[in-house]
């Protein structure tokens, strides 16, 4: 069983808890997030704000909870209050939200079993690594393509001149969305991003759910064209294939969150994972004298160095536990990926970026029923960018050792990424 890490009660070591959270809800984007980590890893692994939601930072404690099934996502509370509890609206303001809701239907990620289960088969086998193997080329083209398209002599933000376009793009051309319409469609999915914040306030949320209907009417009107008109890719499949097993709401959903899902990680993961090579010269070399052989680990540390996606949210349902302890049924309980991929409990000199260290399972994709459909694809996509970038411009430079973070909490990205690839000769 887990035990407290201070001899604080309960009731202190949750106020000192939150008083070091409080910044990273309300300020995320001037307040490094590591920084609180560390010293909350000192006190304890499991807090409960003052709005009654638990905080999960340890990582056995958030392997257990995200892999425990008496921990629900909960997604028949549909947009009750208690899926944001940093938040207070008013009902006026729920029903507002809810009434751009249109028939919609909860997207995979907020799906119990059985439909769980039953949705995200349908999707499985076209993220399997030899099917994502299959996208190598594609990858590659996309690289040289955007790449070549940079004067490497002058600086560049890698973050929107290359991460944004670049994710975006194969996910867009695994789905089969056309490519006149991804750029629209990835506004939208930005806007509807900012909500999935603890603290997203009723602006956030109302902008969300308009942008999030209007990305529905769009798939749907792609479903139809591609029944009428199939073509050789994964919208056509599913909208030919589902049949009886899916619903039309439901394919929609489900094209949505693979989209969305899709690529965000990635996109944020470029300039994450720049970021880290760049501040640690000895790394990079380590990397380069031997690029075959560190590639894959590399990219490991990078994903649990500085993971793009902060938080997963679960309700415990009657009866369950976590360490032993009794939780609280239906309260939310939010895992901290970021935070669990910083244990010093788990991981030597955890705050040190080392691409040969010795491995451990990261939090960086979730865990359990849940665990991110794209990984494989993910892996690939960064082992491909990362080679090329190391291999290419052997010289670059990082012009800010510190670049912005985005102003989220949930999502631990850089909003610029300045960089120098290559010196005037």
């Amino acid at each position: 069983m887990e035990m407290p890490k201070t001899s604080e009660s309960r009731d202190q070591r949750d106020a000192r808890a939150w008083e070091l959270l409080s910044g990273l809800f309300t300020d995320p984007g001037n307040v490094n997030p590591y920084d609180i980590y560390r010293e909350l890893h000192t006190i304890g692994d499991d807090f409960v704000t003052p709005h009654g939601a638990h905080i999960v930072i340890g990582h056995a404690a958030v392997t257990e909870m995200t892999r425990n099934p008496a921990f629900k996502k909960n997604s028949a509370l549909g947009t009750s209050p208690l899926q944001r509890p940093f938040v207070e609206l008013s009902a006026e303001q729920w029903k507002e939200i809810e009434e751009q809701s249109d028939g919609a239907t909860a997207l995979l990620v907020n799906l119990d079993e059985p439909d769980h289960t039953r949705i995200r088969g349908l999707a499985q086998k076209a993220f399997l690594p030899k099917n994502v193997a299959r996208m190598k080329d594609k990858i590659v083209e996309t690289t040289d393509r955007l790449l070549g398209a940079i004067d490497p002599t002058k600086p560049v933000d890698i973050a929107s001149q290359f991460g944004a376009l670049f994710a975006p793009e194969i996910m867009a051309e695994l789905i089969g969305l056309p490519s006149t319409d991804r750029i629209y469609i990835s506004e939208l999915t930005a806007i509807q991003m900012r909500a999935v914040d603890p603290q997203a306030d009723f602006e956030v949320q109302l902008a969300a759910a308009k942008a999030a209907k209007a990305q529905r009417n769009y798939v749907s009107e792609l479903v139809a064209a591609r029944r009428a008109d199939p073509r050789d890719d994964m919208v056509t499949a599913l909208a030919q294939g589902s049949g009886e097993t899916l619903s039309d709401a439901e394919l929609v959903a489900l094209l949505t969150i693979l989209y969305i899902g899709g690529y965000e990680t990635t996109a944020h993961m470029i300039g994450n994972g720049l970021v880290a090579l760049l501040n640690n010269p000895d790394q990079l070399a380590l990397l380069r004298r031997d690029i075959d052989t560190n590639i894959r680990p590399a990219v490991e540390e990078m994903l649990r160095f500085d993971g793009a996606i902060s938080v997963t949210q679960l309700f415990p349902a009657a009866g369950a536990t976590l360490f032993g302890r009794p939780a609280e049924a239906n309260v939310p309980y939010l895992g901290i990926l970021t935070a669990a991929n910083r244990d010093p409990a788990a991981y030597d000199e955890p705050d040190r970026f080392i691409i040969n260290r010795a491995r451990k399972p990261i939090q960086t994709f979730g865990g359990g029923s849940h665990f991110c459909l794209g990984m494989h694809l993910a892996k690939l996509e960064l082992e491909l960018v990362f080679r090329t970038f190391v291999q290419r411009y052997p010289a670059m430079q990082l012009l800010n050792p510190e670049p912005p973070r985005i102003p989220l909490f949930h999502q631990q990205a850089y909003a610029s990424v300045p960089v120098l690839l290559q010196s005037r000769a």
